[in-house]
């Protein structure tokens, strides 16, 4: 971002000078000084907000492909368990995400949805026995 920014700055204040400042023989120092300010800015929102833009856009895409893998092993692991079990409501119960017996993986649920929006810190609202709530907490 930083470099981008000071890079565009520099072609920004060269451009300037070459068609702007030297053809029409601009010598007051303030207008120097506001064109200055112009280019400061203008490089740090264009150059750099191309950067921070692409940068958030390669992020999304990331995420997103790990999260869909995630799903497609959990789908491929209820499938599997579904063709062991020969009866109509074993397929049915195995089918869905329903899981009995066990907790779902948290850190993995966490992990994705952090991953998602930028990993930032993802809040639950946890109902059940205390040893759900300290294990949700936990992760």
């Amino acid at each position: 971002y930083v470099i981008s920014s000071t890079l565009g700055f520099v072609i920004l204040i060269g451009l300037l000078d070459i068609f702007y400042i030297n053809p029409f023989g601009i010598s007051s120092w303030w207008y120097k000084g506001l064109l200055f300010v112009i280019c400061m800015l203008a490089s740090v929102f264009i150059f750099g907000g191309l950067v921070v833009g692409i940068w958030h856009l390669w992020g999304r895409s990331a995420t997103r492909e790990e999260c869909e893998d995630d799903r497609m092993r959990m789908l491929q692991d209820n499938e599997t368990a579904a063709h062991k079990d020969q009866s109509s409501q074993q397929n049915l119960a195995s089918s869905t995400n329903t899981y009995y017996g066990s907790r779902p993986d948290f850190k993995e649920i966490f992990g994705c949805v952090s991953e998602k929006w930028g990993r930032v810190d993802a809040g639950v609202i946890v109902c059940g026995p205390p040893p759900l709530q300290s294990s949700v907490a936990t992760e």
